[in-house]
């Protein structure tokens, strides 16, 4: 990731963040308790600070990526279950 601000595993007070998530088709291919196609596709998720100081002279935010993070292979209730602690994590400050 590249900028000028910094990458942040939490939140900041004050500040407005949102959750941009691609949700990949579960790998249901299972043999010897091992997925067939792990790499075929991803989950991912980026974490943008919604930064509106740019609204009034451009007329919209600007959206700076603080995290980003992805999961590969995974069955989607394990997903979940790492995105609703993420969720849980963001979401203690508030906006």
């Amino acid at each position: 990731m590249q900028g000028s601000h910094t990458a942040r595993t939490e939140p900041e007070p004050g500040k407005t963040y949102a959750f941009l998530i691609d949700v990949a088709g579960q790998d249901e291919a299972v043999e010897n308790e091992m997925l067939q196609n792990p790499g075929r596709d991803s989950t991912a998720l980026k974490i943008v600070e919604v930064d509106t100081s740019s609204v009034r002279l451009l007329g919209k935010p600007n959206y700076l990526t603080v995290l980003r993070t992805e999961w590969s292979g995974q069955k989607h209730v394990r997903v979940f279950g790492a995105l609703r602690a993420l969720v849980e994590t963001w979401n203690r400050c508030g906006s």
